[in-house]
């Protein structure tokens, strides 16, 4: 798959990181192991405050 072809749903920081190192779009799981705060630090592309977030970060609204 190409770069531009992958999102990466991550719940850690370090999701985020691998993310944004190999040039991934990411979105952050804040209902996972990570706290919110934490998760801000890594500049996600998104930060998803629920499983729906998702949907709605996907379909563009």
């Amino acid at each position: 798959m190409k770069k531009d072809e992958v999102i990466y749903v991550g719940d850690e920081l370090r999701d985020i990181k691998a993310a944004k190192k190999n040039g991934l779009f990411c979105i952050a799981a804040s209902w996972g192991y990570d706290s919110i705060e934490l998760l801000s630090t890594g500049n996600a592309d998104f930060v998803a405050k629920q499983p729906k977030d998702i949907l709605d970060i996907l379909s563009g609204t």
